[in-house]
């Protein structure tokens, strides 16, 4: 599931939330029995409330053997939605194809035996 610069999803999903904070963003590692919540209704920003930023964030927790939650509970804060990445992907990094998926009508559907299989997730503090 890296992408073609061998950057696990955590990375990338880094890297394209990031993009609106100045190009700082940590994605950290779950506790067993969590996942990635979507924005916070002040923190919601194009960054975050697209599905592309979800897809890689559901793909990054996946990698972690954790569960992710429905898009449609990840932007349930957002005033804006967006499908597809709308910024300019940041400098360093490559969005892979599948994050492109189409999450709005159902839940992203990675090939999970697969995606383990390919995810090599290392979260850096």
């Amino acid at each position: 599931m890296d992408n073609s610069k061998n950057q696990n999803p955590c990375l990338v999903a880094a890297y394209v939330q990031g993009a609106c904070s100045g190009g700082q963003f940590t994605v950290d590692p779950l506790a067993v029995n969590t996942h990635y919540v979507g924005p916070y209704v002040d923190e919601a920003n194009v960054c975050e409330c697209n599905t592309v930023t979800y897809s890689l964030v559901s793909a990054c927790a996946i990698c972690q053997n954790r569960t992710y939650i429905a898009w449609s509970s990840w932007s349930t804060n957002c005033s804006t939605v967006y499908t597809g990445y709308p910024e300019t992907i940041p400098g360093g990094t490559a969005i892979p194809q599948w994050a492109y998926q189409d999450v709005t009508v159902r839940f992203f559907l990675p090939s999970y035996s697969l995606l383990l299989s390919r995810c090599q997730c290392i979260l850096v503090d």
